[in-house]
C-alpha cells in the first residue's frame, strides 16, 4: 500500500526475503524436513546443494537456497523438487506428527511425497526482512501526513508565541509603566535612560576592543582587518535584532573574507548563535545593576559575579530570536531573589526599553562568534591567511 501512494524502498539489497516453498501451496515449517533427510534435486534427479554451499549443504541458508535453485534452472536443470524418499519410516512419522498441515496439502493435491518428489519453486516471505525499509522524502505520497501534523503544530504555536508577543505584550507592558509612573511617579525615567545609555556604550567599545585585541594575542593577525571585515555582520544583525537571522552572513563572511574553513565554521558559528551569549550575559548585569539599585536593593560585586554565572547558564537554553536575552532577565532576576513590585516594574521597563540597547548587544555577540571562529580556525592550522589578509 506504502508503495502503492508514492513511498520509495531503499537498502533493499540487504533485505533477508528469501524463502523456497511447494510449487502449488505454502505451509510454514517445512526446513525441519531437510534435517531429517529431506533433499532438493534437479531435473535429472541429482542432489546439487553441495555445489553451492560445500559445508552446509542441504542446510544452508535460504537465500543460498534460492540462489543454487535459481541457478540450476537457469542451465536447463529445472524444476527443482524436495525428495523426501530417502527419509527412515521412523523419521516419516515423526514428521507427519510434526507437519500434519503439510501432508494434508500434499494430500489435497493427490500428492504422496515419500513416494514421489515435490515440486519446488522460490518464495517471498517479507516477515524475515532485515534493514529495508520505506524512505519518506517523496513529497507527493500520503506518507508525509504525519510531517504535515509537525508542521501545522509549530505553525498554531508561532502564530500564538506571534499573537502573544506583538498583540498583547506592548499592551501588557504600557500597562506595567502607566501604572509604575502614576504610582511611583516619573523618577524611574532617568534610570532607565542611563542604563540604555550604559548598555549601548559598553556593548560597543567591547566590539572594538575586546575582540580584535583576543584576535591579535591569540593568533597574531591584524586587528583592524577583522574590525573592518566584521563590521557589515554587526550592522546586519543590528537591523534584523537576530543572530540566527545574521547566520548567513556571518557564515559567509567567516569562509570567504577571513579565510575560516566550511567544516569549522559549520560547528562554530551555530554552536555560538545559541550559547555564546556574552553581549548578553553584560546586558543581564547592567539590568540588574538598574533593576536592583531602582528597587532599593544594594547590589554587591558577589551579586554581578552571581548575576553572570546564571546568565551564562541561562543563555544555553535561549533561542537565537527577537528579544530572547531580555526575556531571560526575568529568571536571572529570580535566581537572585529580585522578586518584588518594584523589581518588576523595573524589568516591565527594561523589557519596553529593549530595542535601541538590543542592537548593541547583539552586534557583540554576532562579533564574537566571528572572532571565536577565528581564532580556532587558526589554533586548528585551518586559516587562509592570505585571505584573511586580502584587502
Amino acid at each position: 500500500m506504502a508503495l502503492r501512494v508514492g513511498a520509495e524502498f531503499t537498502n533493499m539489497e540487504f533485505a533477508n526475503t528469501y524463502n523456497a516453498t511447494a510449487k502449488d501451496f505454502d505451509i510454514c515449517g517445512k526446513s525441519r524436513l531437510k534435517c531429517m533427510g529431506g533433499r532438493f534435486t534437479n531435473a535429472l534427479g541429482e542432489t546439487f546443494m553441495h555445489k553451492y554451499d560445500p559445508v552446509q549443504g542441504e542446510g544452508a541458508m535460504l537465500h543460498i537456497l534460492v540462489r543454487a535453485m535459481t541457478q540450476e534452472v537457469r542451465a536447463g536443470r529445472g524444476p527443482i523438487s524436495f525428495d523426501l524418499r530417502g527419509m527412515s519410516e521412523e523419521d516419516k512419522d515423526l514428521s507427519r506428527r510434526m507437519l500434519p498441515m503439510f501432508f494434508e496439502a500434499c494430500a489435497s493435491k493427490g500428492v504422496d511425497p515419500f513416494s514421489e518428489p515435490v515440486e519446488w519453486i522460490p518464495g517471498f516471505m517479507g516477515s524475515t526482512s532485515c534493514g529495508a525499509g520505506l524512505t519518506l522524502k517523496s513529497f507527493s505520497c500520503d506518507t508525509t501526513i504525519p510531517k504535515r501534523v509537525i508542521e501545522v503544530l509549530n505553525d498554531i504555536v508561532q502564530m500564538a508565541l506571534n499573537f502573544i508577543i506583538n498583540k498583547v505584550a506592548p499592551i501588557a507592558i504600557f500597562c506595567m509603566i502607566a501604572r509604575a509612573f502614576a504610582v511611583y511617579g516619573t523618577e524611574y525615567i532617568s534610570p532607565t535612560l542611563v542604563w540604555i545609555a550604559t548598555t549601548i556604550i559598553v556593548s560597543l567599545l567591547l566590539v572594538v576592543t575586546i575582540y580584535p585585541i583576543g584576535v591579535f594575542i591569540t593568533t597574531g593577525l591584524n586587528p583592524i582587518t577583522f574590525l573592518k571585515k566584521t563590521a557589515k555582520i554587526g550592522m546586519f544583525a543590528a537591523a534584523t535584532n537576530s543572530s540566527a537571522a545574521t547566520l548567513p552572513l556571518n557564515t559567509k563572511t567567516c569562509t570567504e573574507e577571513l579565510g575560516c574553513s566550511k567544516e569549522i565554521s559549520s560547528f562554530v558559528l551555530p554552536t555560538g548563535m545559541t550559547i555564546n551569549m556574552n553581549g548578553t550575559t553584560a546586558m543581564h548585569m547592567i539590568a540588574i545593576t538598574f533593576i536592583g539599585t531602582a528597587a532599593g536593593i544594594n547590589v554587591t560585586p558577589a551579586t554581578l559575579a552571581l548575576t553572570a554565572f546564571l546568565s551564562i547558564c541561562t543563555a544555553i537554553g535561549t533561542p537565537a530570536v527577537p528579544v530572547a536575552g531580555t526575556t531571560m532577565v526575568y529568571v536571572v532576576m529570580m535566581g537572585l531573589g529580585f522578586n518584588t513590585e518594584l523589581c518588576l516594574i523595573g524589568y516591565s521597563l527594561v523589557l519596553a526599553m529593549n530595542y535601541l540597547p538590543g542592537m548593541a548587544v547583539i552586534t557583540l555577540n554576532v562579533v564574537g562568534d566571528a572572532a571565536t571562529n577565528v581564532i580556532v580556525n587558526a589554533k586548528e592550522k585551518r586559516l587562509n591567511k592570505e585571505v584573511y589578509d586580502k584587502k
